[in-house]
């Protein structure tokens, strides 16, 4: 499941690799894509930008999700609102509701997002699936370069029979419920005392 309302240079590349691949056919894909390319305010990405096909197919299922989308699919392709590293930043990783979601839908996710953004999860207390997906781009600083190791651990995952991949599933059960039970036990009160913090 790769869900997308805006078209950015990471999500882009990110598609366009799953569709070269030949991977998006068994799966969920909402994208909104703008005619010609995008523009990035990274400009260690403009070489990727010139790599992109300069329309992709429009999918868009967001206005009508059916409950049977995340029901169905093991995996969540997390396509955050922020990729690039700006440096000087005072908090250089933030995660939005879309990497949330995965938990509350009992999904396994690869985040593609900024530098550290599986760090700062497991700093809150969340478990990620380095023992089944290479979570290695994680730590991978220079955006293109994170960019390029994430969509491989994405595609060197996804582009297996769909028996491993429930396999894989059923053998981080025990990440997935603690994920979720995690999200739902804290109160507002504490979410908010932790932003503060």
């Amino acid at each position: 499941m790769f869900l997308n309302a805006k078209d950015l240079t990471h999500r882009r590349y990110v598609l366009a690799q799953l569709i070269k691949a030949g991977l998006v056919n068994d799966g969920y894909v909402s994208y909104q894509c703008t005619e010609g390319l995008v523009t990035s305010t990274d400009p260690g990405l403009a070489s990727i930008e010139a790599q992109l096909p300069i329309y992709l197919d429009h999918h868009d299922v967001l206005s009508k999700l059916s409950r049977k989308i995340p029901n169905n699919s093991y995996l969540n392709i997390v396509g955050e609102t922020q990729f690039n590293t700006v440096p000087y930043r005072y908090r250089d990783c933030f995660l939005t509701e879309k990497t949330f979601s995965s938990m509350a839908n009992n999904q396994l996710f690869i985040v593609v997002g900024h530098v550290h953004s599986l760090r700062l999860l497991k700093s809150m207390g969340y478990k990620t699936f380095d023992s089944i997906i290479d979570e290695s781009y994680d730590d991978i600083v220079d955006d293109q370069q994170r960019l390029t190791a994430v969509t491989n651990a994405i595609i060197e995952f996804v582009d297996r029979p769909i028996d491993q991949i429930a396999q894989d599933y059923v053998s981080v059960q025990d990440r997935i419920d603690h994920n979720r039970s995690r999200l739902y036990q804290q109160s507002l009160q504490q979410r908010l005392q932790e932003l503060v913090d």
